[in-house]
């Protein structure tokens, strides 16, 4: 469901690194599944996942930095003539992509006697350590993504064609945990055991949000599948728009 050129995938499973740019995703992969909704097609231009692990030296960085630039998603309405034939042809379609996906999961083995479980003081211990590797993988995520588009279009089941999206300019999420500003800290007085829940704070920073909403716009619309490359064109005109209505626009409006 993506088309990648030689090059432009990098997975370097020592240091951590993998790097995805301009994929195009393929909309005919996702035609005719019998959905509500079909992705007919959309851009990647980079999406990068860093992971840090520097635990040898005194005060090592860890982080797993998640770079998301440049996404474009374009969904539409399904179509069909209702007739048997159709409605089978995309049923069985949908059925073997789900088929592939679990065929993909790993079987789950059969679980220990319950006897063998751990209890009392060692399941206690456990929980514990659960508890304080969810709070240092969620302490260690850094997410960054910038011109996230998500568009809506339908000509073709509507008496007035419309187009809906969503619009995000830039999002940042990190760790931002200061164990001074917090006004628990789980420990109990007289005792040094943290009986308490772990607590880690996550910072949200977002701008440039938008939704839209257009009426009697078909000639502007995409075509039924459209392929990467016009997605992108076409995604790019806009958020040139958007910047120069946010950059220059306002500023010399507040100059007058």
């Amino acid at each position: 469901f993506l088309k990648v050129d030689e090059g432009n995938l990098h997975v370097d499973a020592a240091t951590g690194h993998f790097l995805l740019k301009k994929a195009a995703i393929v909309g005919h992969a996702f035609d005719s599944l019998h959905l509500p909704l079909t992705l007919t097609g959309g851009f990647i231009d980079e999406l990068s996942i860093h992971l840090y692990l520097d635990v040898f030296n005194p005060g090592g960085n860890v982080s797993l930095q998640i770079l998301i630039k440049n996404v474009c998603l374009v969904f539409g309405a399904h179509t069909t003539d209702w007739s048997y034939s159709h409605v089978k042809q995309c049923k069985s379609k949908l059925v073997d992509l789900v088929m592939k996906v679990l065929e993909l999961k790993p079987q789950k083995k059969n679980k220990a006697a319950e006897d063998g479980s751990a209890t009392g003081w060692l399941s206690h211990v456990q929980t514990r350590l659960k508890q304080d590797l969810m709070k240092k993988v969620a302490e260690m995520i850094e997410v960054n993504i910038s011109n996230f588009h998500v568009r809506l279009e339908d000509s073709k089941t509507q008496a007035v064609p419309f187009a809906c999206g969503f619009k995000l300019g830039y999002c940042a999420v990190f760790a931002n945990e200061d164990s001074n500003s917090q006004r628990t800290t789980g420990t109990w007085r007289h005792t040094v055991d943290n009986l308490a829940d772990p607590l880690f704070s996550q910072t949200i920073v977002a701008r440039r949000m938008s939704i839209y909403w257009d009426l009697d716009q078909a000639h502007r619309h995409f075509p039924s599948i459209p392929s990467g490359e016009e997605v992108f064109a076409h995604f790019k005109r806009l958020n040139l728009r958007e910047t120069f209505s946010a950059c220059v626009v306002e500023k010399l409006m507040e100059l007058y």
